[in-house]
């Protein structure tokens, strides 16, 4: 690799991949599903090409990362658990980031010198208080879709 060239790299269309069915044994996406047109192709080619597993991460809809420019869908868990359902798999999502009411929507609109004062750490503060867990909003989700049954079809004595 001396030539800086990366030996097995593709670029592709996600919605039309040139991969064989089956082709990996885990087929990982990060920030991606929200800028393709149309996610639930994207999720049906990822997979095909998926033996066991398909990890996708995601800016959650009500989050503060979801409207973003050149993201054209807004995802939840909700959306994930009807297309794994579509598509013969199973989801199962964890929350992997949440925001805080306040400070991470004026984070986007406020000048980073205001970011540094003693105010805006005592409202940082403010928010982390236990009772504030309730006004958490979940901000990034992690879906793991596996195929129905996978491991379950187990050779019988016969």
């Amino acid at each position: 690799m001396a030539s800086g060239k990366i030996s097995n790299f593709i670029v592709a269309d996600a919605t039309h991949l040139p991969i064989r069915d089956k082709g990996f044994e885990v087929v990982l996406s990060s920030h991606t599903i929200e800028h393709v047109q149309e996610p639930l192709l994207m999720l049906r080619e990822m997979c095909r090409v998926a033996k066991k597993k398909v990890i996708v991460r995601f800016p959650h809809r009500k989050g503060s990362g979801a409207v973003m420019p050149y993201h054209v869908n807004f995802l939840d868990e909700n959306w994930f658990i009807k297309a794994a359902e579509m598509l013969g798999w199973e989801s199962q999502e964890f929350v992997t980031a949440r925001d805080y009411p306040i400070s991470s929507r004026l984070r986007k609109t406020c000048p980073v010198m205001w970011q540094k004062n003693l105010y805006w750490s005592a409202l940082e503060h403010f928010e982390r208080l236990k009772f504030m867990d309730r006004f958490r909003v979940t901000s990034e989700v992690e879906v793991w879709l596996t195929k129905k049954n996978h491991g379950l079809n187990k050779p019988t004595d016969g």
